[in-house]
């Protein structure tokens, strides 16, 4: 039995995937503790939870350190990639350490390049180093280096998905997309049997409202049924639909996506990955965050239509007009689906596992 220390932070879609691959863990026999934000306690439910209450590089790492009951008896830290101080600590403290990286590989973005240069990551570069400095140990250069530290790193993607110029380390495993199972929610479809188009962006607010509005009335005037997720960012009752589009807070979308025709998307990771699951194309409407790289990958394989977030609707129509009329973005999709159907679902289990008896890259000896 593998004991694992998960440490999770609450960004939007990464939480949920992450407490996936825990309690997968669990339901293969290893043991799992969860520390993170209060915010996350939900997610985390049945879990034994410890909250956090500061995820920047040197308190994160201070608090994981002074609190021995959480890293007492631990084989392996799981983190997500972002927190820094959590590998820090795992580092410190001589144990096994698995990063998880949420998305599409990022890493070898956050060095050389105009992003690492941007003011942010040199702040975030800063305060890892910074915290580095609190244990004794050398600076890195990049944040990539800092990421790169863990003993293994966890790509929850499919390979399938990846572009083919993106070659990581050895120690950079692809493990698959932790998604969430069907469900037998009930939900409310519109009435009729034109094709019905799921249009969800994202459950944080990144300023979508009036691109919501937008979709609303490209939407209603298209011959579809819109179904409109908007999660606790926006209230519902700020727009407006027509009869045939139904605006909803939440509905899960494994419950709608084996009835869907087409998915339009801010591009965050769960969301694609899920319609390329079902074999569903995508219409993207990055708006930030790692969005503009996860589209980019949908764009490579052909699944889907990619546009600037501030797309008009006349360009937003013309595109769901393609992606519902032109066949091949389908053919994309069922060839994603068919390549993410056939990777082995409890690969990530085993990656834990694995990073719990690796020999370490940082000289812990278990």
């Amino acid at each position: 039995m593998t004991d694992a220390l998960f440490v999770v932070r609450d960004g939007g879609g990464t939480a949920p995937a992450e407490l996936r691959l825990a309690r997968r863990l669990v339901a293969h026999g290893h043991r799992v503790r969860v520390a993170g934000p209060p915010s996350i306690a939900p997610l985390a439910s049945g879990l034994p939870f410890h909250p956090l209450t500061e995820l920047a590089p040197a308190p994160l790492c201070t608090a994981l350190l002074d609190r021995r009951e959480l890293l007492a008896a631990v084989d392996v830290v799981v983190a997500d990639c972002l927190l820094y101080g959590a590998l820090l600590a795992a580092t410190v403290a001589g144990v096994r350490s698995a990063a998880l990286m949420p998305t599409v590989y990022l890493a070898d973005r956050l060095a050389g390049s105009a992003l690492a240069a941007q003011p942010r990551w040199a702040t975030v570069l800063a305060e890892i180093n910074a915290a580095r400095r609190t244990v004794r140990l050398p600076a890195v250069d990049s944040v990539t280096d800092q990421i790169l530290t863990a003993d293994r790193v966890l790509v929850l993607t499919s390979r399938a998905f990846e572009l083919p110029s993106v070659h990581p380390p050895a120690h950079v495993e692809y493990v698959g997309p932790q998604l969430a199972d069907a469900t037998g929610d009930a939900w409310r479809a519109p009435a009729g049997d034109r094709p019905l188009v799921l249009a969800s962006l994202s459950t944080e607010e990144q300023n979508q409202l009036e691109l919501l509005r937008r979709l609303v009335a490209v939407l209603g005037r298209l011959p579809v049924r819109g179904l409109v997720t908007v999660g606790p960012a926006v209230d519902p009752a700020r727009l407006n639909p027509p009869d045939n589009v139904i605006v909803e807070r939440y509905v899960p979308h494994a419950a709608v996506l084996d009835r869907a025709a087409l998915v339009i998307t801010h591009a965050g990771h769960g969301t694609v990955l899920a319609a390329l699951r079902a074999g569903v194309p995508l219409v993207c409407l990055p708006m930030g965050r790692d969005q503009h790289d996860v589209a980019a990958r949908v764009s490579y394989h052909g699944a889907g239509i990619v546009l600037p977030a501030d797309a008009g609707t006349a360009e937003l129509a013309r595109a769901v007009r393609r992606g519902l009329a032109e066949p091949a973005y389908a053919t994309a999709a069922r060839r994603l689906a068919t390549a993410i159907a056939a990777e082995d679902p409890d690969r990530a289990v085993a990656a834990v596992v694995g990073a719990a008896a690796a020999t370490s890259r940082n000289g812990a000896d278990g």
